[in-house]
């Protein structure tokens, strides 16, 4: 598939692990708007970037989400495009409750954040647009001189070149990843160590250790793919095989099917392909209009959302 192996943490900081790419001009006008609004709502940087009716789809065209921990908010860079003026993206980011102060910078329009009870105690993440229509929320040691102090109208305010860290330079690209004129309206990469699938009896293999997924919006609900990287040729084949078995043999039991369907996942499992090259996997499925309605619903719910990635 051709957006199996995209990385979106090619577009941020070294260390990153875990990115989300929200193409909200994909879900506009959709039942699925919505349903990401609710999923991101429960994010501490939501008050940032929620419009005053509370809809981040009306006002931002991108929102992407990284990570080095997707259990400290400190530790987590936010990036998002907006077809919206300058001023405009400036006036949504100074928030009621969550005030900013713009000023010119080396890199752009530098928001200085006021200290609220919405900000976690210590969260010293700089707010920079850099670019019109652009802003970026990180550490400030991510932005090298970018932050220091400049002159001029804040509309005029924007980084050069020679000055743009790698990363930055390369994220106004980061939408490319997901097609020019059509593709997916998510996508997720995740490069980070997980525990291997342990299921006695039903599902036991390797954990992969990069993750790749791209989600598009089909007339039955929405295609799904991507890629799964393990060690070796041997993990990859191991697991193959083993999500093989699950799906042919335990999803077509009377017990599993009725497991799968109460997790609205059966149609996902009894679809999905999968082809090995290597120490890669690629694998495919569908999941219907009706089960992806109660799994993002159950996923805005999720205990524990607040405060993570």
């Amino acid at each position: 598939a051709r957006f199996a192996g995209a990385n979106l943490l090619a577009y941020f900081p070294p260390e990153h692990s875990v990115a989300v790419l929200l193409r909200f001009d994909r879900l506009r006008g959709t039942e699925w708007e919505a349903a990401a609004e609710a999923l991101i709502h429960p994010m501490p940087d939501y008050e940032l970037i929620g419009t005053s009716d509370g809809a981040v789809g009306d006002f931002f065209d991108s929102i992407t989400i990284a990570t080095t921990d997707p259990n400290d908010v400190i530790a987590t860079t936010l990036v998002g495009r907006s077809a919206r003026r300058p001023d405009e993206v400036r006036d949504l980011l100074d928030a009621p409750t969550a005030p900013v102060e713009w000023v010119p910078a080396r890199g752009g329009a530098h928001g200085k954040r006021t200290i609220t009870s919405r900000m976690q105690a210590g969260d010293p993440r700089a707010l920079l647009t850099p670019f019109p229509g652009w802003f970026v929320l990180t550490l400030p040691e991510h932005l090298g001189p970018l932050l220091e102090p400049g002159t001029g109208s804040l509309d005029a305010a924007r980084a050069s070149a020679e000055d743009l860290p790698d990363w930055l330079a390369r994220v106004r690209t980061i939408e490319d990843e997901s097609g020019t004129d059509r593709g997916p309206a998510l996508m997720l990469t995740l490069d980070e160590a997980i525990d291997d699938i342990d299921l006695p009896g039903i599902f036991e293999a390797p954990a992969p250790q990069r993750i790749t997924m791209a989600l598009v919006i089909d007339p039955k609900g929405f295609r799904v793919s991507g890629s799964l990287r393990f060690t070796d040729e041997a993990e990859a084949t191991t697991f193959v095989a083993a999500a093989e078995r699950f799906r042919d043999t335990f999803a077509a039991t009377h017990i599993g099917k009725a497991m799968l369907k109460k997790a609205n996942a059966y149609n996902a499992v009894a679809g999905l392909t999968l082809k090995q090259g290597g120490a890669r996997v690629a694998y495919g499925t569908s999941i219907s209009t009706a089960d992806a309605r109660v799994i993002l619903a159950d996923g805005a719910a999720f205990p524990g959302a607040e405060g993570r990635l």
